[in-house]
């Protein structure tokens, strides 16, 4: 988890540095586009002087820029034109010509020529002077291409720079919730002997216990209930508190009929359900394997459906059914009408410790149970997500299909 918000935090980091050089890079683009338009500007102010030299090349800095002259009368007759080193036809000097003078700016820029313009009024008529702005278009080109490859050649920097920075940030969140995972874990461990000899005396006490004595009986089988869940609330506070710190299960993944496990705990529940006022419903395509651990894999499918039966509306249908999903994974269903809930909370559903609503939480357990599945799945490479469609919650968990050897 922690891993996973350093991830998300220099993603954050790096988008920012690359949002701040872009910006650099277009600020630095337009003060030199701007720097170009001033120096063309000045430059066709120049030529437009009287006797200028006509036509030829001009050298703002130390770049030879080509240019040539029109000269207009009041008619919009074009009387002389010296076109340097232009070859230019008489037609696109007319046009030219007619595009500048019936232009609103005296200074600008013909694109489809490449050109830029000035136009000056003389006695007579007009001047209109022109440059090639195909090299000013090179650099600018050049410019971008430039800021491109420092840009990628910098991205190695930025994204070392991300990762260090997210670690130092998290470092203290990494530090506490060590600390707590620690805590949960030694908490756990020193819970799990009492717990087991609360449950052996118990079991001694219900053995022993004379059949004319049935409210020692029912206290004793109090004791066991509570204790059985407290034991599986500390089984999965140690599975988190595992899965938190980064230790591998020391469970071995295998091939596991994923179909069997349905069915069993299918079958198994069908009291439960029938108990609460509910109908269960199961079908399971045969033959579906995955790789995973037999027994956590009916773990996940028992969190399924004590979580359907709890929260399913009174007298309603709690389907499971398992399919082959696109001939790779095994799709498993875990369906109960329930009432409404919100995108906001099924994003949340998985999140330790989370109840829904007041209503909801009177209802026995500790909010642990969806977590540790999800941890699970996780763990073998699958996905296990929530929906609520038409009145219906419902749980799907996708898993790879085991490989035949």
């Amino acid at each position: 988890m922690i891993r996973s918000m350093q991830r998300r935090l220099a993603v954050v980091v790096l988008l920012f540095l690359v949002a701040v050089y872009a910006c650099l890079c277009a600020v630095s683009y337009g003060a030199a586009v701007s720097g170009m338009v001033r120096e063309s500007e000045q430059m066709l102010r120049s030529l437009a002087e009287p006797d200028p030299p006509m036509g030829g090349r001009i050298f703002p800095g130390q770049v030879g820029v080509p240019y040539f002259t029109l000269l207009v009368d009041g008619r919009g007759v074009l009387e002389d034109a010296d076109q340097g080193q232009f070859d230019i036809s008489d037609e696109e000097l007319l046009d030219l010509a007619a595009q500048v003078l019936t232009a609103e700016e005296d200074f600008g820029y013909l694109g489809s020529y490449q050109l830029r313009y000035y136009r000056v009024s003389i006695p007579g008529g007009w001047r209109l002077v022109f440059a090639d702005d195909s090299l000013q278009g090179e650099l600018r080109l050049r410019q971008v291409r430039n800021s491109l490859l420092l840009g990628l050649a910098l991205l190695p920097v930025f994204l070392a720079f991300s990762w260090l920075l997210a670690g130092l940030i998290v470092r203290p969140v990494r530090r506490a919730w060590e600390q707590q995972a620690q805590f949960v874990a030694d908490a756990s461990h020193e819970l799990k002997t009492p717990l087991t000899v609360i449950l052996s005396n118990t079991e001694m006490i219900l053995a022993d216990c004379p059949q004319e004595d049935p409210a020692l009986q029912r206290r004793a089988g109090y004791i066991r209930r509570e204790a059985d869940r407290m034991r599986g609330l500390v089984l999965d506070m140690l599975e988190l508190a595992r899965s938190d710190a980064q230790v591998p299960s020391r469970r071995e993944l295998a091939a596991v009929d994923f179909s069997a496990v349905v069915a069993t705990e299918a079958l198994a529940f069908e009291a439960v359900a029938y108990e609460a006022g509910l109908a269960l419903t199961a079908e399971a395509a045969e033959g579906v394997v995955v790789r995973a651990d037999g027994k956590q894999a009916a773990q996940v499918l028992h969190i399924l459906l004590d979580n359907a039966v709890k929260y399913s509306l009174p007298g309603g249908t709690v389907s499971v059914s398992l399919a082959v999903d696109r001939g790779r994974y095994a799709l498993l269903s875990v369906s109960n009408p329930s009432e409404p809930i919100s995108e906001k909370q099924l994003e949340r559903i998985f999140d330790r410790f989370y109840r829904l609503d007041s209503s909801r939480s009177l209802l026995p357990g500790y909010g642990l149970g969806l977590p540790v599945a999800r941890e699970l799945v996780d763990r073998w490479g699958g996905k296990i997500w929530a929906e609520h469609r038409a009145g219906a919650t419902r749980f799907l968990v996708r898993l790879p299909l085991a490989k035949e050897k």
